[in-house]
């Protein structure tokens, strides 16, 4: 299970990127598993936060937010 987050801008420090990126991750993983699936199949729970954007040309874009 991944999170990424779109880049933030202004007062956000990179830290609490990555932490709330982390917290989105898990976040994910605790809906899927209340909804029934096998926890035994997540492996491992990451938070990237806005190291691997689908939109390279727009940091800020929506889209770069995504589990």
């Amino acid at each position: 299970m991944t999170h990424r987050r779109r880049a933030v801008r202004g007062r956000r420090t990179r830290l609490l990127d990555w932490e709330l990126s982390a917290d989105g991750a898990n976040a994910s993983r605790r809906e899927l598993v209340s909804g029934g699936m096998d926890e035994s199949k997540v492996l491992r729970v990451l938070g990237l936060a806005s190291t691997q954007n689908l939109n390279q040309k727009d940091p800020m874009d929506p889209e770069n937010r995504r589990a």
